[in-house]
C-alpha cells in the first residue's frame, strides 16, 4: 500500500474509533491493532494522536470544500455568496439547503466527525470549543455577514443581521440533532426545512429584492 493510501486508511480507522469510543479513550495502540500493524509503524506517518486528530480536521475541511465546489454551493466569501443567493430562486435555495443537510447527516466522514465533536465535547473542553467554532460560531457569523450585505443593499429589511442568521440556522441545526436520534423522521425534517426557508424569505425579504439583485455584487 502506498504511503498516501496508508495515511488515509489510518485516518479512516482513527475516526471510526474516536466516534465510537471517544477521543480520550483511544490510544495509538488501539489504532494500530485495528489496522493490523504494530504501534511504532504509526509514527512513520503521524507524530501522535493529536497529529491524527489535526489531520482529521484538515481532511474534513478539504472534503467539505470538494463537496461544495462540486455542488456549486456557497463560497467562503460572504460577498460572493450574497451575489449568488440574490440571483437564485427559492427552489434552488431549498435544494442547496437540503444537499448540505444530507451531507452532514449521511456522509460517512462528515457525520462521524460531527458526532465525534458533539459527544467528545462533553468530556474534553478543547474539543467542545472546536465543536462550537465549527458548527455554531462559523456558520452563524458567515450567514450574518451575508444577511448584512442583503440589508445594506435593500434585499432584506433593516434588522439585526446576526439575529437573522440565528433565525435561519438554528432550525436547520436542530433538525440535524433530531435526525441523529430519530433517523426515521428525516423526510419530516426535509419538509420542515423547505417551509422554514420559504417563510424566512417572506419575513425578511423586501419587495424590491428582485429588482436590485445585481446591486448585491457591490460592497461598501
Amino acid at each position: 500500500m502506498r504511503r498516501t493510501e496508508t495515511k488515509t486508511r489510518i485516518l479512516e480507522v482513527a475516526l471510526d474509533l474516536f466516534a465510537s469510543r471517544g477521543y480520550d479513550l483511544v490510544t495509538m495502540t488501539d489504532i494500530a491493532m485495528e489496522l493490523g500493524i504494530k504501534a511504532p509503524s504509526l509514527y512513520k506517518h503521524y507524530k501522535g494522536k493529536q497529529d491524527i486528530f489535526d489531520s482529521l480536521l484538515q481532511e474534513m475541511a478539504t472534503r467539505y470544500q470538494t463537496f461544495a465546489d462540486f455542488n456549486s454551493l456557497e463560497s467562503t466569501d460572504p460577498t460572493v455568496s450574497a451575489s449568488e443567493y440574490a440571483t437564485t430562486d427559492l427552489q434552488r435555495l431549498v435544494q442547496s439547503a437540503h444537499s448540505i443537510f444530507e451531507y452532514f447527516l449521511h456522509d460517512p466522514y462528515a457525520s462521524k466527525f460531527r458526532r465525534l465533536l458533539n459527544i467528545e465535547g462533553l468530556r474534553n473542553p478543547e474539543i467542545a470549543k472546536l465543536f462550537v467554532a465549527q458548527y455554531i460560531d462559523a456558520p452563524t457569523r458567515f450567514q450574518g455577514s451575508v444577511f448584512d450585505i442583503f440589508m445594506r443593499r435593500g434585499f432584506f429589511k433593516a434588522l439585526d443581521p446576526q439575529v437573522a442568521a440565528f433565525h435561519f440556522y438554528s432550525p436547520v441545526f436542530l433538525q440535524l440533532a433530531l435526525c441523529d436520534n430519530c433517523p426515521e423522521r428525516e423526510p419530516e425534517s426535509l419538509d420542515l426545512i423547505r417551509r422554514h426557508i420559504q417563510q424566512f424569505s417572506e419575513l425578511y425579504a423586501t419587495k424590491n429584492a428582485e429588482t436590485k439583485s445585481s446591486d448585491v455584487k457591490q460592497t461598501q
